[in-house]
């Protein structure tokens, strides 16, 4: 008999592979097929594939398919412990025996727009060195929302400014940024000092909500009793660097990378009066992401980061 080709006859091979349990971990912890499909650089419906044949190893349903989103059964819920164990083990193993060798794909990494401008290159120049089988797509956005996107892992990783705020997100600590109140010399600011009070005669140019440099400035405000009357703001560092040379207002620069440009005077520095905070950079990633990827990225980025460079464009 050919067994085969009987249809009355079926059998179930009880075996499991690690791209199945990677595809049913993903899925579940992103709460999405095609968001998971994408972490893993496969298509949805190969990702749907894995997920059914690992159903169809294990005889249960890990899924309800009558959900619009990755919603686990309750035999799902007790497959998820198990299977992250499993997966953590494997990427262990591997670290242990091949630390980052096979690194391969794609890292989709969130920086600010002075990451970019500074030590951001340096970083894609030695993983092309050390890894050349993974690959950096960069996504240049501000810090609450590419903490969304790793929350839901659009991204992998992304460096921010501030704290995370979400209790599924973990950080590493970076370098900090100190910050200068700069303007154009035609607006002949008196005494070259800022106070709260001087604030309120002069237009400000200020980082756009939700970024951590907005947060920084609007809290220095708050504690300071500043009161501003006209205020711009804008997503773009150097956006804001272009408007304050134009003279259009008062503005909060990172001081060491903005050198080029004060040493040319374009733009005055002036003293501060309280002073204002540095602040406060971190790499973000998920915290139930174990991945060597993101190990090998923390290692890389500190060996890196570095916010005091300056951009050749201003010939610093």
């Amino acid at each position: 008999m050919n067994i085969s080709s009987h249809n009355s006859f079926k059998f179930r091979i009880h075996c499991m592979t690690l791209k199945q349990l990677q595809a049913f971990y993903w899925a579940a912890k992103l709460d999405s097929f095609s968001i998971a499909a994408d972490r893993l650089f496969i298509s949805q419906s190969s990702l749907s594939k894995r997920i059914a044949e690992l159903e169809y190893s294990l005889d249960k349903e890990l899924f309800d398919r009558s959900a619009r989103r990755a919603v686990l059964t309750r035999e799902g819920e007790m497959a998820l412990t198990s299977v992250k164990l499993i997966l953590d083990t494997e990427s262990e193993l591997r670290g242990k025996l091949k630390p980052g060798s096979d690194l391969r794909g794609n890292l989709r990494i969130g920086i600010g727009e002075l990451t970019a401008a500074t030590w951001f290159p340096r970083f894609v120049a030695r993983i092309a060195i050390e890894h050349p089988g993974l690959l950096v797509d960069p996504q240049v956005g501000q810090g609450r929302s590419m903490e969304v996107d790793v929350e839901r892992g659009i991204l992998d990783c992304a460096v921010i400014a501030g704290l995370p705020t979400r209790p599924s997100i973990v950080s590493q600590q970076l370098p900090s940024v100190e910050f200068s109140w700069m303007g154009s010399p035609r607006l002949a600011v008196t005494g070259r000092t800022i106070t709260p009070s001087l604030l309120r005669d002069y237009p400000v140019l200020t980082f756009a909500a939700p970024s951590g440099q907005a947060q920084l400035f609007n809290d220095w405000l708050t504690t300071n009793g500043a009161q501003v009357d006209r205020v711009s703001s804008c997503n773009s560092i150097h956006t804001i660097v272009e408007l304050a040379i134009a003279g259009l207002g008062l503005c909060l620069l990172p001081r060491q990378h903005l050198q080029p440009v004060l040493a040319r005077k374009l733009l005055v520095e002036y003293k501060c009066v309280p002073a204002f905070p540095a602040l406060n950079y971190r790499l973000i990633w998920r915290h139930d992401d174990s991945r060597g990827l993101i190990q090998t990225v923390r290692s890389l980025v500190m060996k890196e980061v570095n916010f005091d460079l300056t951009t050749p464009l201003w010939g610093g």
